[in-house]
């Protein structure tokens, strides 16, 4: 991998101590993609610590840049009298990467502690990557705004009083990793093309500080791979883009009001693992149409589902009714005009139950529930799922030829398919 060739010859490269203005400086030389050499200046700022302050050093040249940067936890000085020295890589200073246009991809080691205005200029900038690290990252305000960043993928916290990436205005994608404990109350105001986020699975809870750490992000999609907690609200709430959200086995409890007003959302698969769906999770949901509850589900608060005028079908693939269900959960959805789908043979335990029973269409599951046809299903239209049930995607027109090799689970007004996907 690049990271440990970088590595290496960050060790085995270090040419020269210089003497500038008295204070000391490390020039580490390494080879970039293209085998073009590249310099990176390090200040000495504190016994056994410096701060990465120059890259491509004009004082040693000019080089033509291309491609990915790692930014060490550490670098080494041998040949002094006591031998090799290594000194931990504090931050990143001001002004360093400023004007690397061809700069693509910036990892940044999880020893380094702050970053500042280091990036101003760096439009080709698409990816950049925090590797875990013990401590937050902290860093200037802004510090990446101007800069072509599109993804991001956070292997450990931000500090939560500042933010690297308030205003990254080309950011698209961000990867929350399973080491991520905090997100800070304005980590993202002012990503405006922020569509995608991917919470990796954790048994640890994610904490969101304040509402607006989403704040003026147009999301579409959404991956929940575990709990999530909000101090004052939820910033998935009134996302009126978002598509697609969906949710991994570790999560056990959907929270309080944590989509509600997702109007553009279609259809929804709350999946094994989830227990509780809290109060108004997914109220007013206006557009969504479908439900499928798996069987964990065992508490229903109230308005979980309440204004969602648009269904016309809930699955429930629990056998015995959940009983910890208030009526007020399902306000607004016309009962008489929804189906309800329930396990063969559990028919007259939901007909008869509280909450359940003010369903006039109960009917049992044809084959698999999760895929059984939907009432406005027509002879073209089709679901696509994965084996295990994973909804993929709604196609009005058919199966479309782009689909990826693969076998899929094909649902349409006939019924339930398993369909494999050749190509050469």
């Amino acid at each position: 991998m690049k990271k440990v060739a970088f590595l290496a010859l960050c060790i085995s490269l270090v040419t020269s101590l210089q003497v500038v203005s008295e204070e000391e400086y490390l020039s580490v030389y390494f080879e970039t993609d293209n085998g073009v050499g590249t310099l990176m200046g390090f200040k000495v700022v504190a016994d056994g610590e410096v701060e990465l302050v120059a890259f491509n050093d004009p004082l040693l040249g000019h080089s033509i840049y291309d491609g990915e940067v790692l930014v060490p936890s550490r670098v080494e000085r041998e040949g002094t009298p006591d031998g090799t020295v290594i000194y931990q890589v504090k931050g990143i200073g001001r002004g360093v990467f400023r004007g690397c246009t061809e700069l693509k991809k910036l990892i940044i080691e999880g020893e380094v502690e702050y970053i500042d205005t280091a990036f101003g200029g760096c439009v080709g900038l698409e990816e950049v990557v925090l590797l875990k690290g013990e401590r937050p990252l902290s860093g200037r305000s802004k510090a990446f705004a101007g800069t072509g960043l599109k993804v991001l993928w956070m292997q450990r916290d931000v500090e939560i009083n500042s933010s690297p990436f308030y205003e990254a205005s080309q950011l698209e994608k961000l990867i929350i990793g399973k080491d991520v404990t905090m997100i800070g109350a304005k980590a993202f105001v002012g990503c405006t093309r922020l569509k995608e986020i991917e919470i990796e699975a954790a048994t640890d809870t994610l904490r969101f500080g304040l509402p607006l750490a989403l704040a003026s992000c147009p999301l579409e999609k959404v991956y929940v791979g575990r709990n999530l907690l909000f101090d004052g609200g939820s910033p998935f709430r009134d996302k009126t883009m978002l598509t697609n959200i969906e949710f991994g086995t570790d999560v056990t409890s959907i929270a309080e009001r944590m989509f509600m007003n997702s109007t553009r959302l279609y259809r929804l698969t709350i999946p094994g693992g989830v227990k509780t769906i809290e109060v108004g999770a997914f109220q007013d949901c206006k557009m969504l149409s479908e439900v499928t509850l798996a069987e964990s589900v065992t508490e229903i608060k109230g308005e979980a589902f309440a204004g969602c005028t648009n269904m016309r079908r809930i699955v429930c693939l629990r056998a015995l009714p959940p009983e910890n269900v208030l009526a007020i959960a399902f306000d607004g959805i016309d009962r008489n005009n929804c189906e309800l789908v329930v396990p063969t043979g559990s028919t007259e335990l939901y007909a008869s139950a509280p909450v359940w029973s003010s369903f006039t269409h109960i009917v049992a599951a044809r084959g698999n529930a999760v895929l059984s046809p939907t009432i406005d299903s027509d002879n073209n239209s089709v679901d696509v799922y994965t084996l295990s049930g994973r909804f993929i995607g709604h196609y009005p027109d058919g199966l479309p030829v782009t689909f990826s090799k693969g076998v899929y689970l094909i649902r349409n007004a006939q019924g339930v398919s398993k369909v494999e996907i050749c190509k050469e």
